[in-house]
């Protein structure tokens, strides 16, 4: 992993970072997460080539210095393919991480979970394993997720969650326990297998979240996987579907919204990937309020 930092408009190395264990074709920083004032990073790693159970990384700044903090491996077991860690999230001080096990096999095959952990110093403690209310079978609840700032509120993605349709959990922390505050499921009526849930992120605040069902067919089904972005708005203890965002021309399997999306704190602008539209040139498309 390399970290840069910013003065002016350079850019330069700060640190090249590798793992403490360092696997061979270990694939480390498959996933990576930076929290907001950049003094930490979760990076993942399918661990062992082949195998894939998967490990996490965290990584604290002091200064311009870059130290290990904690490696991070599923807290009970794991079985091949598990692919725990990836992704994985951390809030804006540190204290607060989830990692997810899309493949987990304990509420059926595939089914999926994301393991919460806190911090008190430098240890990171297991607290939690958060599933669906409505876990099952090939969901891989966990592909996705995003959290705010304090880490108070999370969505955590299940893309294959309900026949394909796909589906998000938002969660709440009170303490070091999280409560599922709501499912959403794809709005309306959609053909084919939308993935709603495959791609999501949830503004600084937890008051905005932007919901991705990258192979969606446009036009009453009439556009095979053109791709739609969903915005969320709480009040409350309530999210609500605020606007929906499609490009202006749909195109057939440019699967818009596949890739990460953003966005900004105060929920006024949106940003959403277009990566294979017109032959994989991509685009990225900027919504303002």
């Amino acid at each position: 992993i390399h970290v840069y930092t910013r003065s002016g408009n350079t850019w330069t190395e700060q640190a090249a970072i590798t793992a403490s264990d360092n696997n061979t074709n270990g694939n480390f920083g498959t996933r990576l997460k930076m929290n907001s004032n950049g003094n930490y990073i979760v990076a993942s790693d399918s661990s062992i080539p082949g195998v894939h159970y998967g490990t996490a990384y965290i990584f604290a700044r002091s200064g311009s210095s870059w130290s290990e903090q904690a490696k991070i491996t599923h807290p009970v077991s794991s079985s091949n393919y598990d692919m725990f860690g990836i992704p994985g999230e951390i809030n804006n001080d540190g204290t607060q991480a989830l990692f997810s096990c899309k493949s987990e096999d304990d509420n059926g095959s595939n089914a999926g979970a994301v393991y919460a952990y806190s911090r008190s110093g430098s240890t990171w403690t297991y607290n939690q394993k958060i599933v669906a209310s409505d876990a099952a079978a090939a969901a891989q609840f966990g592909n996705s997720m995003s959290m705010d700032d304090a880490g108070d509120y999370a969505v955590i993605g299940a893309h294959y969650a309900d026949s394909n349709a796909g589906a998000v959990y938002v969660f709440t922390r009170s303490g070091n326990t999280w409560t599922q505050q709501q499912k959403i499921g794809m709005p309306g009526l959609a053909t084919g297998s939308p993935n709603f849930g495959s791609f999501v992120n949830m503004n600084s605040t937890g008051t905005f979240m932007t919901v991705a069902a990258p192979y969606y067919d446009g036009n009453s089904g009439a556009v095979t996987n053109s791709g739609v972005v969903y915005l969320y708005e709480r009040s409350g203890s309530t999210w609500s579907l605020i606007y929906t965002f499609e490009n202006s021309t749909l195109v057939t399997s440019s699967s818009y919204g596949l890739g990460d999306n953003s966005v900004s704190s105060d929920g006024s602008y949106v940003a959403v990937n277009d990566a294979i539209v017109n032959s994989y040139t991509g685009q990225l498309h900027v919504y303002s309020a």
